[in-house]
């Protein structure tokens, strides 16, 4: 009778997955006694180690369904919406590149607990679309949105679009100086702007002329917009 109870007990610590999939392992974050610092490395639960009640030890991950999640910088999240197309690149399989499209982006920024910088950052996710054998979970990739084309339009740069009275600015160099010029901002990337409301090629003030200064650059035509979230 013993020997039945025993056995009994032993096959009640087996847990059987209900699907096919991979098992991940978290991290131990009570390995160092629960001090966390920049850079630390913690390791994985292993035979021995004491847990709380509820702390997450292990996940099991569906691989029939593969999605791809990513920070989107604050000054990008205007420039994406769903359904939009995404080239994906995972670092472990360089030599292929999958296809997937935006699935969903958060409605609230998010910082991370250690971020230094001032940009918050959006969680947002890509379904994957077919070609999920050679991926595995826990991966790292590089993603780039396919963002909108705009025919016969021009770009500044970023820094030379100003915010007077709420109305996009920017300033145009004349005969007696830098004058403002209210445009339509149709979209920005990092380092540019598609603007509207220059009729022909100008000079704009990269610095606020009421500020002091005046770097300048040639406004140009606009090429395809592309966006590239963090990896």
């Amino acid at each position: 009778m013993s020997v039945i109870v025993a056995q009994r007990n032993i096959d009640n610590l087996r847990v059987r997955a209900p699907f096919d999939g991979f098992v991940s392992v978290r991290q131990n974050t009570m390995a160092l006694g629960g001090m966390l610092f920049p850079g630390v490395v913690l390791p994985e639960f292993r035979p021995g180690d004491t847990a709380f009640p509820g702390t997450v030890i292990a996940e099991l991950i569906d691989t029939s369904r593969v999605e791809v999640t990513a920070k989107l910088p604050e000054h990008d999240r205007a420039n994406v919406s769903p359904g939009q197309k995404v080239d994906i690149q995972v670092d472990a399989a360089p030599d292929f590149h999958l296809q997937g499209t935006v699935r969903s982006i958060s409605s609230v920024a998010s910082r991370q607990m250690f971020d230094v910088g001032g940009t918050r950052r959006f969680d947002i996710a890509f379904d994957i679309l077919g070609g999920v054998a050679r991926v595995r979970p826990g991966v790292s990739a590089a993603l780039t949105i396919a963002g909108p084309v705009f025919d016969d339009a021009k770009h500044v740069p970023r820094a030379a679009v100003f915010d007077v009275s709420g109305q996009p600015t920017v300033y145009v160099r004349t005969a007696s100086g830098f004058e403002p010029k209210a445009v339509q901002v149709r979209v920005r990337t990092d380092t540019v702007a598609v603007i509207e409301g220059l009729d022909q090629p100008a000079e704009v003030a990269l610095i606020n002329p009421a500020a002091g200064g005046g770097v300048a650059k040639r406004a140009a035509p606009a090429a395809p917009v592309v966006q590239q979230a963090a990896r």
